[in-house]
């Protein structure tokens, strides 16, 4: 494999993520340092920092509803939203957990977001654009766009 590609693994899992690869790399005969590692993130751009914060968690709490992402969340340090997930209470995305697993706000707190995951060793991020309110898909991905380009 040339590298890794994670999705929605927050910045305080990361460090061990890399040590894992950087591990099998070294078992492979490969220089860690040339392993890429990806990161699909969900992204919130709006002027409306609370907005785009509610559009986060909504998303993320979709993602709490399924099996796999369920566990993953658990593994990840959120072990009371996802039981609260299994329960079905979509409300327990907790600010810890959207500020780990999203970019979300002003294009500049985005920018902002993205060097944290970037300083984490993500090499390539892999936004994915969410609507902020009654926000059109186009226009969250022109958003999106128009932030990172």
């Amino acid at each position: 494999a040339d590298g890794g590609m994670l999705d929605l693994c927050p910045t305080s899992r990361l460090p061990r993520v890399r040590a894992a690869l950087d591990r099998g790399a070294t078992r492979a005969g490969r220089n860690a340092a040339a392993v890429d590692v990806t990161l699909g993130l969900l992204v919130c751009v709006s002027d409306d920092l609370q907005a785009a914060r509610t559009a986060a968690k909504a998303a993320l709490a979709m993602y709490g509803a399924l099996p796999f992402y369920n566990q993953l969340f658990q593994t990840s340090g959120f072990e009371q939203e996802a039981a609260a997930f299994s329960r079905g209470q979509a409300q327990a995305v907790s600010d810890r957990m959207v500020e780990e697993l999203a970019l979300f706000g002003p294009p500049a707190h985005c920018r902002e977001q993205l060097a944290t995951f970037r300083a984490a060793g993500i090499q390539l991020p892999i936004v994915r654009p969410v609507p902020v309110g009654d926000q059109p898909y186009a226009l969250a991905v022109r958003k999106v766009i128009e932030t990172f380009a």
